[in-house]
């Protein structure tokens, strides 16, 4: 059980954390939701800036957020998206080590690579709503699922609550996003120069 804690720690804890913190402070700090007092109001600004995109017909442009958001934002949302990232993630690298092989470079796009595409596609999304058995690493304890929950939410708890902390403060992700936001305009100032010689 001990290990399992600390499996859950490494694996889904400090991730969930991160995870929260990074989404939820984008969200602050680009103004799409305000600040909030605990979780019931935090849990209240994601309901409400649903059903307000929902009513207008607004559509996401950030892909994470848009991801976050279709596995339902919130506490759930944060750790099946982070498990999403982390499946598609493996398939990424596993694909591009298999291109690398030259055992492998007879490939061609047929009707079974699309289909088992769309059903790989399928699986990680289930999977990825399955989060809490996806960290379960054997799958022979209903006490390593609960251990899972438990720390994703302390994980979800501390990621959110510091993100409205540093927006506040002025210090960790909207200093991130400022830096990110600098280099953006850097890039787009040399493409339009480059295009202007």
């Amino acid at each position: 059980m001990f290990g399992a804690i600390i499996s859950s720690i490494f694996q889904v804890m400090i991730p969930v954390a991160i995870t929260a913190y990074l989404l939820l402070g984008w969200m602050l700090y680009s103004g799409k939701i305000e600040p909030f007092g605990d979780r019931k109001d935090l849990d209240l600004k994601l309901k409400t800036l649903k059903k307000t995109r929902k009513e207008k017909k607004e559509k996401e442009t950030n892909f994470a957020l848009k991801k976050w958001m279709t596995f339902g934002g919130g506490f759930y949302g944060t750790a099946a998206f982070y498990t999403y990232f982390i499946i598609e993630l493996k398939e990424v690298f596993g694909f591009i080590i298999k291109m690398l092989d030259p055992a492998n470079w007879h490939f061609s796009i047929t009707i079974e690579l699309i289909v088992n595409f769309i059903i790989n596609s399928v699986m990680n999304f289930v999977s990825a709503i399955l989060w809490f058995q996806y960290w379960d690493g054997d799958g022979t304890s209903n006490a390593h699922i609960w251990v899972n929950f438990i720390t994703a939410y302390l994980g979800y708890m501390a990621g959110t609550k510091l993100a409205n902390i540093h927006l506040s403060e002025n210090v960790g992700h909207p200093q991130l996003w400022r830096w990110m936001e600098a280099k953006k305009a850097q890039r787009a100032a040399a493409r339009a120069e480059a295009k202007g010689k």
